[in-house]
């Protein structure tokens, strides 16, 4: 019991919800976040074709296209992303030359970022990043030399 309440004392410094019941403790996700979720939402509303969406679901004539709980605008499961360039930056930015990946080519990029973002010419743009990207071309260059 007392190695218990020290372990709750501790995910009690970290913020963590917990929630207590007899023989057990629950224990809230946490959620990290950068702020560019709260910004994609914040700016979908600037969006001309993204709020023509929005108005095509009221009207029955959108179906691949919803609004979810959180008043985030996305199509088959994708977040909708709006015309900025800075935003879609970013988001290529991390899926092409985060620590965790080290830089996937066109079709790795596309097939991840398909998977939570759409934007229409997502995958001219893909394609548009990496090949422009200097790590891999300075790669390429390297894998092509002679040994």
């Amino acid at each position: 019991m007392v190695k218990e309440q020290e372990l709750l004392e501790k995910f009690c410094d970290l913020n963590l919800n917990t929630g207590f019941s007899p023989g057990e403790i629950k224990f809230s996700m946490i959620t990290l976040s950068n702020g560019l979720i709260e910004d994609i939402q914040k700016h979908q509303f600037d969006d001309e074709l993204l709020q023509q969406k929005r108005e095509l679901i009221v009207q029955g004539k959108a179906p691949k296209f919803k609004v979810g709980p959180d008043n985030i605008l996305r199509c088959n499961r994708s977040i909708c992303i709006q015309a900025l360039d800075k935003i879609k930056e970013i988001i290529l930015e991390e899926a092409h030359k985060s620590k965790l990946i080290f830089h996937p080519g066109v079709t790795k990029t596309y097939q991840d970022l398909k998977q939570n973002y759409w934007w229409p010419g997502i995958k001219k743009r893909v394609a548009e990043f990496v090949t422009t990207c200097l790590t891999c071309q300075k790669a390429k260059v390297e894998q092509q030399r002679p040994a």
